[in-house]
Formats: C-alpha cells, structure tokens, sequence
C-alpha cells in the first residue's frame, strides 16, 4: 500500500462549501492533516459569498452536487465582487449530467474534480490545480 508523506504549502487558505456535512468534514479534515492549510467552512453559498468577501481565502472549493444551478448563481455573484472577483475556484463534482462547461469558463473556474474520488489525493489534486508548489509525493 502506498503511504502518502506531506511537507505542506503552509500558508495558502482555502474556503471549503458544501452542504453536505459529513464530506464537508472528510474534506476540510484531509485540506488540514495533509496540506497544512488552513481551511475556512461554509455550509450554504450566501454563507459563502460572505466568507469569501470577508477572509479573502487564497481559493475556494465548492462542492456542487445539493447546489445545483443555485452554484452557478454563487459563481455569478463572486465575479460581480471586487473583493472576491480573483479568488481561484474549483469546484467538486459527482457525475457531469447537468454540467454546463460554457457557463464554468464564463466564470473563470480553475478546474473540475469529481468528489467521489480518495479524499486523501485531494490536496494533490487541488493544488496542481490552482499551480501552487506540489510538495506531495508517494511512497
């Protein structure tokens, strides 16, 4: 089995949305423990939006799947705002039905993961993602 070693990128900030408590806490547990970083939750997008525009996290992931079309209006409202207008977003995603990707580079979305996958990879994921150094590496 593989063991994943982390030396973190200690100073990045992330804002964490989703409705989902229990992945909400798997998520941000996994963002700590093996990134480092310092993670900021929200359970509802106004919460969100608020959030972002009051801690200015350096990205936000925001778990789409309860959210649906209301995530694009979120999207909407942080581009619309000076204060949040440049902050990265990814966005985590089960399955891609309902996906509109026009409407995802309309808002200049930093990239897609689906949520369903090994929470443990996440920091790795999120963090090629938005180009931040990449200090993971297997063992």
């Amino acid at each position: 089995m593989e063991i994943l070693n982390v030396v973190s990128v200690n100073t990045k900030t992330v804002l964490l949305i989703s409705s989902e408590q229990n992945l909400r806490d798997v998520l941000e547990a996994c963002l700590i423990d093996l990134a480092g970083w310092q993670v900021l939750t929200a359970e509802d997008l106004l919460a969100g939006l608020g959030q972002a525009a009051l801690d200015q996290p350096d990205a936000i992931i925001l778990v789409m799947s309860k959210f649906g079309r209301d995530g694009f209006m979120f999207l909407q409202q942080l581009r619309k705002n000076t204060l949040t207008q440049e902050i990265p977003i990814v966005i985590m995603i089960s399955g891609s039905k309902w996906m509109d990707m026009e409407l995802f580079e309309k808002y200049r979305v930093t990239g897609i993961i689906d949520y369903e996958i090994d929470p443990v990879i996440l920091p790795h994921q999120v963090a090629n993602l938005l180009g931040w150094e990449d200090r993971y590496r297997l063992n």
